[in-house]
């Protein structure tokens, strides 16, 4: 049976910036408060229940990333988080996920340095993206093929935000 609810993801790196997480998450939870048709839940990449963020504060109850079933009707947030690169090296099967949910059409978005998740899985080569100003040349920089855009709050490209 086809669900008839919106699915918003968020998924919690290991050293997440909370306010990446807890600001776009709370506007969700407001949303489905006042009655939009959405589940909000909250993902981990590495079969680990608990995740302890950039100031301290840890997360749990996580949902294994792999046992989400989506389809192009939801939407994927990546968070920023510390050690962005270390982060993503420990972590590349969630990259193949990632990619996965691209190709079935879910929406992948990504908040502040959480753009370096999506660049490096190489679906945004060739397409524009922005990220916090203060990583835009270690973005160009690590990721050329890209088209960083400066002074940019939004970029939409495909089913990449």
């Amino acid at each position: 049976m086809k669900r008839t609810y919106n699915r918003i993801v968020f998924f919690v790196p290991e050293k997440v910036h909370l306010l990446d997480l807890c600001g776009p998450a709370h506007v969700f939870y407001e949303a489905e408060k006042a009655g939009a048709s959405l589940e909000v839940v909250f993902i981990n990449h590495n079969q680990s229940t608990t995740i302890d963020s950039s100031a301290g504060l840890y997360f749990t109850k996580l949902i294994d990333a792999t046992t989400l079933e989506l389809n192009s009707n939801d939407y994927v947030f990546i968070p920023g988080s510390e050690n962005i690169h270390q982060v993503i090296d420990k972590n590349t099967s969630f990259l193949n996920l990632i990619k996965k949910w691209y190709d079935e059409g879910v929406k992948i978005c990504s908040i502040c340095v959480g753009v370096f998740w999506i660049a490096a899985t190489g679906i945004i080569d060739g397409k524009k993206t922005t990220t916090h100003w203060k990583y835009l040349e270690l973005l160009k920089k690590k990721r050329p093929k890209i088209i960083v855009q400066k002074n940019n709050l939004f970029v939409i490209e495909d089913n990449l935000y």
